[in-house]
């Protein structure tokens, strides 16, 4: 029986352009990958930061017309005697129910010994 060669499993080494082809053709696949992996990156981004400025915008016009039309009440009403301008750097509050959490009781006694004031004679005679 004669040993027949088999070239898919020959294990001689490669000349050396051959290698350099392989090596080329590694680095463009990689180069390749990594371009779409950053456009793909700075599209996402790109999505984000849109997004992030509608709902800035969104949120700006929502409490400019809230503020307007709190000054247009108070403008209009006539029970009021003095007249409001609208603020540009006014903000809508998010937190209604601001609580005091430092030093209650001293803000509880205050309180208290405005409304004693408030309910004085001394008051109510000022007040007629």
């Amino acid at each position: 029986m004669m040993y027949q060669k088999d070239d898919r499993f020959d294990v001689r080494p490669q000349s050396s352009s051959s290698r350099r082809k392989c090596g080329w053709t590694v680095c463009i696949v990689v180069g390749l990958l990594a371009l779409i992996g950053l456009a793909i990156f700075l599209g996402w981004a790109g999505v984000m930061l849109y997004k992030h400025y509608v709902s800035d915008v969104n949120d700006k016009r929502e409490n400019d017309d809230y503020l307007r039309k709190l000054v247009r009440q108070v403008n209009d009403s006539p029970e009021t005697t003095w007249k409001a301008k609208f603020n540009k750097f006014g903000v809508k509050t998010k937190k209604y129910g601001f609580t005091y959490t430092r030093n209650a009781t001293a803000i509880q006694e205050y309180m208290d010994h405005i409304k004693r004031f408030f309910e004085s004679e001394a008051m109510k005679r000022h007040i007629q």
